[in-house]
């Protein structure tokens, strides 16, 4: 969760005092789940998939004074799934480097 809070007052010689006000929360759920390893021969893989819900919400911005700029936003709300595979090398010597190839795919709805 996050929560913010924006808050201007500024005095141009020009236009006098400037002050607006906004504030705004998001909040964020993510769910993973993968399946132990399944070992075939020398390579492991790994099946691996999650779920994320955010929904952002911010106030409308109103300035007091200047050009009396306002500024209006909508609340969204995404939800995104991901599928992926991730595999490895086995059998290889103790400290060695290897490079493990993952494969992933995302979807994204947002409202």
């Amino acid at each position: 969760m996050l929560d913010y809070k924006l808050e201007r007052d500024n005095s141009i010689s020009s236009e006098g005092r400037i002050t607006g006000k906004s504030k705004g929360d998001l909040f964020g759920l993510d769910v993973s789940v993968g399946l132990n390893e399944m070992n075939f021969s020398d390579i492991s893989f790994k099946p691996i998939a999650s779920l994320r819900y955010s929904h952002l919400s911010v106030d409308d911005y109103t300035e007091n004074g200047g050009l009396d700029l306002q500024v209006s936003y909508e609340n969204t709300e995404t939800l995104s799934s991901e599928i992926g595979l991730h595999a490895q090398l086995n059998n290889l010597s103790p400290g060695a480097w290897q490079i493990t190839p993952s494969f992933k795919h995302l979807n994204s709805f947002s409202t």
